[in-house]
């Protein structure tokens, strides 16, 4: 494969503190390396981060921009992988992570959309039992099963209820907008 099947979108702005350890999550991943990239972008230098990704060879962007949109469009511009996962600079993947994302993108060739559960946790590390409530924590998104979505089973939902596609994923998302670490989607052709 002379491109990486998986571009990972790593982004920080104004907060060096947890990037060290998102970045060792993805050094962690059981994902063979050839099989992703990862476009950090971020508007500071920081020794351990700057040495992560150096060692690593992966990309580092410098985007002063305070809009989260332009640093995302800064990265999508910079990476070349078919499905794109993304990283925020305060969360960290499992370390099978992108391995189940490659699973499904491969399996599922109609795969646009794939949306995973999430542990929570408190500022030292624990695992919250219960997570705090909040509107935007979906029920079935924390301990639940990974959410992925057929293009051509949305198109025949929407067509059943006789809705546009995108009033139906507003309606029956599950907390997308909520962490964006959750998500993969297919880069369109």
């Amino acid at each position: 494969m002379d491109q990486p099947y998986i571009s990972v979108i790593v982004t920080a702005y104004n907060r060096r503190r947890y990037l060290p350890f998102a970045l060792r999550s993805l050094e962690a991943q059981t994902l063979p390396r050839d099989k992703f990239e990862v476009v950090v972008v971020k508007n500071f230098e920081d020794k351990e981060s700057d040495s992560i990704i150096s060692r690593n060879g992966w990309k580092d962007v410098y985007n002063d921009d305070s809009y989260h949109g332009r640093m995302v469009l800064a990265s999508l511009e910079e990476s070349r992988g078919e499905v794109i996962a993304f990283l925020d600079d305060d969360d960290m993947y499992v370390n099978n992570r992108l391995e189940e994302v490659y699973k499904a993108f491969t399996s599922f060739k109609r795969l646009v959309y794939f949306q995973n559960s999430q542990t929570l946790i408190d500022e030292n590390g624990n695992v919250l039992e219960r997570p705090p409530p909040s509107p935007l924590i979906s029920k079935n998104l924390v301990g639940g099963s990974p959410i992925v979505v057929d293009v051509d089973r949305l198109r025949g939902l929407a067509k059943r209820y006789n809705v546009s596609v995108a009033d139906l994923v507003l309606k029956v998302r599950a907390g997308a907008d909520f962490n964006s670490s959750s998500l993969a989607v297919r880069r369109p052709s």
